[in-house]
């Protein structure tokens, strides 16, 4: 799997459909009390609370729901910090497609019921059904810049990029500080080869969120290892890697690999392998992506780069 994909894999965790947050909470891998999957839709990023003091946002990335007490879920993001949210917030992921359907049932005529179910079945990986339902939410709502969005999210996941650009650039036309679309047209014409553009796009993504981590980790990954050599550039890329790194607090092990590649491509092989396995050292041993790190730090420490085919 090319690294840009395990990048999409991360921020396929989260969802923001026309104002409205999707929240995907995930499974601790220590499974202790009332551990479960679920999805959260809410009009606003609820409040994370102690007793009656609020703690901060809920995170939208890596969040687990620990357990339930009354009318409140207890909700911790990778980070460590915890706390309550509402538990009317929340519809298990095992619920949320008989949830979403029930009310398309009752309003039928509403695009964002459409839009949310078209969300969870992306996730789980019924992306004909996803198709489907996010193109009945254009038709509703024609103008949702996010329905474009997710709907060339779905193409992107069937390998389509070419539908996927004609529906990133449908979300940019409707709105042109849409980031998201930015970031994901340059994914797109990255697995096109078109690797200039790709980094216009980020450049373009990154102007309007600048605190955005995916971004400068998609972004150091093509500088690091575009099979262009005119396109490949080490100093730019250690930098925007580096960035990434610090804006997740060195906490996730993907942009931390990028870092490495980075290194490699700068010639600096001694770090590049430092950081490979700093990487290997965070990356969960039944992550799908976490062979191709192995294979990684074995090119660096042969003194060789990642190069993208």
């Amino acid at each position: 799997m090319r690294k840009i994909d395990a990048l999409e894999h991360r921020a396929m965790l989260n969802f923001m459909c026309h104002g409205i947050l999707f929240l995907l909470l995930l499974p601790s891998l220590a499974q202790a009390q009332q551990h479960t999957s679920a999805i959260m839709a809410s009009r606003n990023r609820p409040d994370l609370r102690i007793a009656e003091r609020s703690v901060g946002k809920l995170n939208d990335l890596d969040c687990v729901i620990e357990h339930y007490q009354d009318d409140w879920a207890w909700v911790r993001e990778s980070t460590g910090q915890a706390g309550w949210v509402k538990r009317t917030e929340v519809v298990p992921m095992d619920e949320a497609i008989d949830y979403f359907t029930r009310k398309i049932r009752q309003q039928p005529s509403v695009a964002e019921w459409y839009n949310r179910r078209a969300a969870v079945r992306h996730f789980q990986g019924e992306l004909d059904s996803a198709l489907a339902d996010i193109t009945e939410a254009i038709r509703l709502d024609p103008k949702a810049a996010p329905y474009h969005n997710s709907r060339g999210n779905i193409y992107a996941a069937k390998h389509d990029y070419e539908r996927a650009l004609a529906d990133y650039n449908a979300a940019l036309r409707l709105d042109p500080n849409f980031a998201a679309a930015w970031n994901n047209a340059g994914s797109a014409r990255f697995h096109q080869g078109n690797y200039r553009k790709a980094l216009e796009d980020y450049d373009r993504s990154i102007r309007i969120e600048p605190n955005d981590a995916l971004i400068y980790g998609r972004r150091a990954w093509i500088w690091a290892t575009a099979g262009d050599a005119k396109v490949r550039d080490g100093k730019k890329a250690v930098e925007s890697a580096r960035h990434a790194c610090e804006l997740t607090a060195w906490q996730e092990w993907r942009d931390i690999d990028t870092l490495a590649a980075a290194y490699s491509e700068a010639g600096d092989f001694t770090s590049a392998v430092k950081y490979a396995k700093q990487a290997l050292e965070k990356a969960p041993p039944d992550d799908a992506q976490r062979e191709e790190a192995v294979e990684h730090l074995q090119l660096f420490e042969a003194g060789k780069p990642v190069r993208e085919r």
